[in-house]
């Protein structure tokens, strides 16, 4: 028996040796490729900490970044993470509606929802932002929790209130659903737009791509100095002033990009641009004079203008919703449809059209 005992050991020892041995045989780029996590930190996935022990032995830093005394702390909480005591808080603070101990609960990749910024700057109630149903559901489940298999996340038992335990020291709710914000404008409905030419089709609204290529396309052209993220954001701004010229552009492969559309062609033809929507919905009215402020170097006044959501249609940008500003203007005998701004979502258009 004891024979056998040291035999089981050393074969122990020896597939630690053998693995150890085999780690310091790979490639450093797949060494490290594996003791990265997609965020650029070390990983902590208890399945690869060998290859991050072979990289440090190796004196490979990977290019992985450093964790904040922050982060390291939500890690170390990480560990001790009870779900059925996180519920109780943000039950807790469901029931107290307080703002300070619901976003104290939010993850710091909080996705879906009243963001911190719309909470802290649109003056709201507690019922305002996060409406009486959602609140009502929070306090009948009574902080029991339930776990989603499909998200692989918890959540309160008959709400919308998503929140997750990642190994990357990621706690917190990360999605409140069924929670829309109050923008400052009349409201609209409906894909009727007249211009001089008939109703606007989908192409003549020009999307903000993914990648931000086709605006980096029209920044690096026109020189603009702002960062691409402020540019798209207020593209409006720039229209008739940095940007002079509203053709289309030649990219390298020689296909065109264009930003703004003419009437005469995008509203009496189905003409193919070089990325258009399948069709939209008009969420808002925005007033002439907010849209004139929102454009403030075109020659013309703006003749009417909407907030507007985009169907991008299938293919490889199915799924995806983008919502914009766009203006109706006159310019050179010609009628044009302009982007004005481009926003990550509903409460990102309520924080700018609530403080103008």
């Amino acid at each position: 028996m004891k024979h056998i005992l040291i035999a089981s050991i050393c074969l122990i020892l020896f597939s630690q040796i053998s693995q150890a041995s085999d780690l310091n045989k790979l490639n450093a780029d797949i060494v490290c490729d594996k003791s990265v996590d997609s965020e650029g930190y070390w990983t902590t996935d208890k399945d690869l900490l060998d290859f991050v022990k072979a990289a440090k032995a190796r004196g490979l830093d990977c290019g992985a970044k450093k964790r904040s005394n922050e982060q390291l702390k939500s890690l170390a909480e990480n560990k001790e993470f009870d779900p059925s005591v996180f519920a109780k808080k943000i039950y807790q603070a469901f029931f107290d509606k307080n703002f300070d101990q619901i976003l104290s609960l939010y993850s710091v990749n909080f996705l879906i929802g009243p963001p911190e910024k719309y909470i802290r700057s649109a003056g709201k109630t507690f019922e305002e932002v996060y409406g009486k149903s959602t609140i009502k559901d929070v306090l009948n489940s009574k902080g029991e929790i339930e776990f989603d298999r499909w998200r692989s996340h918890y959540k309160l038992k008959g709400t919308g209130v998503y929140f997750r335990n990642l190994e990357n020291g990621d706690i917190g709710i990360y999605r409140i659903s069924h929670t829309l914000p109050e923008v400052d404008l009349p409201s609209a409905n409906g894909s009727l737009w007249p211009s001089n030419n008939g109703f606007l089709k989908p192409q003549c609204f020009s999307d903000l791509w993914l990648s931000y290529d086709n605006y980096e396309i029209f920044s690096d052209f026109f020189k603009i100095k702002d960062d691409l993220a402020y540019f798209a954001k207020n593209i409006g701004k720039y229209f008739g002033k940095e940007i002079y010229n509203f053709e289309p552009l030649k990219t390298a492969s020689g296909d065109k990009v264009s930003l703004a559309r003419r009437t005469n062609h995008c509203a009496k033809t189905d003409e193919y641009y070089d990325s258009s929507p399948a069709n939209f919905i008009k969420v808002a009215s925005i007033p002439s004079s907010h849209c004139d402020r929102m454009a403030p170097n075109m020659s013309s006044k703006c003749k009417s203008a909407f907030l507007v959501e985009l169907d991008l249609g299938e293919g490889y940008r199915m799924g995806r919703y983008p919502l914009a500003a766009f203006g109706l203007f006159d310019n050179n005998d010609e009628e044009i449809v302009i982007p004005l701004a481009n926003f990550s979502d509903m409460f990102d258009a309520a924080i700018y059209f609530n403080q103008q």
